[in-house]
């Protein structure tokens, strides 16, 4: 009966125009900052897409994945895209030409991999120090300076020459399951761990030097500044620790709600978002409050981006919020927007939840010009590299960059 219908040439048509009509209506999956997005059928933009708002390719790289090796999130940091992998692999991509620079492989288990964090200027001895070692130890000084990223999974902490990929230590944590990133002062590894304490490992002999107790787990990225580390809870305890006073509290609050996301702190503050449905600033050695906390509708939707002079916050239910890191005033509140993938000359391009690309004034909110930029699985949240970057699983890498940044060359790619 299947097949004699199916043989009806009016009815064979009509059923592949309700399968093309229910392709076509299929809704986009609306972005997430550092997750992967399932977009609906649909090819990536053309040139003349993206024409109406001056950019252009700049460089289109197919990473040469292993086989069954997929791409499952993306950072841009400084100089360096990176790719972490469905293989536990972190692969680093020259963020200026595209160029495959290195690719490691993380701790030795399926546990997850938390997001990589850059610390310029470490010295370290490319081997762990011995007992034979006690007798002529060597000095910081002793050993050549170079950048690194470091990355830690539940279990393993890996630190890489972010240039070359050469990697200074591999360990495993000893007895310790860490529950989100960890920071550096560039000497020792802070991190929170499953038993409700942080600790700090000396990097150099891979030491565990202190721990405290916390009586909560650490369940964001932490932060370092100025000698101290910063820490929250999905309990609402916020921490500021001295890593020179063996990780004893500064000080610290209580909120109503989680702190779910990572805070940024700086010169000009400590700031995060709270499911208290408020965005706080505050000072980052004494805890005082730098302006009135920004009252917001809804919960924590992903992390904060900070620019210059705004910090962007993108709400659930509510928007993305433009504030004043100056003031707490808010500058706008976009309803459909999600994230930031660059500024330039102060141009937020924002990402909406239909996977549509708004060039936005940073100052006054206005909406110059939107064009379409779906048809790719991930978008790096960024504000400050001048260029959008944007992946597929598969691992093909685009960037994006405005067309009077000229063209890439051949001269440029072998530098």
């Amino acid at each position: 009966m299947t097949m004699q219908l199916f043989r009806r040439p009016a009815v064979l048509a009509a059923v592949v125009f309700a399968l093309m009509a229910t392709l076509w209506r299929a809704a986009p999956a609306e972005p997430k900052p550092g997750r992967p997005v399932h977009p609906a059928v649909s090819a990536h933009p053309q040139p003349s897409d993206l024409a109406p708002a001056r950019l252009q390719y700049y460089w289109k790289r197919e990473m040469l994945l292993a086989g069954g090796e997929r791409v499952t999130r993306m950072y841009v940091l400084e100089e360096n895209l990176y790719l972490i992998t469905n293989t536990h692999c972190l692969r680093a991509v020259d963020a200026a030409v595209g160029n495959p620079k290195w690719f490691v492989r993380v701790g030795h288990d399926t546990n997850r991999i938390f997001e990589p964090t850059h610390v310029p200027g470490m010295r370290l001895p490319k081997r762990i120090g011995t007992i034979n070692d006690i007798a002529n130890p060597e000095t910081i000084s002793d050993f050549d300076e170079f950048d690194a990223v470091l990355v830690n999974s539940m279990t393993h902490l890996m630190v890489v020459d972010r240039k070359n990929g050469q990697t200074y230590r591999d360990v495993r944590f000893p007895d310790r399951i860490a529950t989100d990133a960890g920071v550096s002062d560039g000497t020792s590894f802070y991190v929170g761990t499953a038993d409700k304490n942080y600790c700090a490992i000396k990097l150099m002999p891979n030491v565990l030097i202190w721990k405290e107790y916390l009586g909560q787990n650490v369940t964001a990225p932490m932060a370092y500044y100025n000698r101290n580390i910063f820490m929250s809870t999905l309990d609402g305890l916020f921490r500021c620790a001295g890593v020179e006073k063996y990780g004893q509290k500064q000080w610290q609050r209580t909120f109503d709600g989680s702190i779910p996301e990572k805070c940024h702190v700086d010169e000009k503050g400590l700031f995060f978002a709270c499911n208290d449905n408020r965005i706080y600033a505050f000072h980052p050695s004494t805890g005082k409050a730098l302006w009135p906390a920004v009252v917001v509708k809804g919960s924590v939707g992903g992390p904060m981006q900070m620019g210059d002079k705004t910090l962007f916050q993108y709400i659930e239910n509510d928007g993305l919020y433009a504030v004043d890191v100056t003031n707490g005033n808010v500058r706008w509140k976009m309803p459909e927007g999600r994230m930031v993938l660059s500024i330039m000359e102060n141009v937020v391009h924002v990402l909406d939840a239909k996977k549509k690309l708004h060039l936005v004034n940073e100052i006054t909110g206005k909406t110059d010009v939107v064009v379409p930029l779906d048809g790719f699985d991930f978008y790096a949240p960024n504000t400050r590299a001048p260029a959008i970057y944007t992946a597929t699983r598969s691992g093909q890498l685009f960037c994006i960059r405005p067309t009077k940044a000229g063209r890439l060359t051949a001269e440029m790619l072998t530098k």
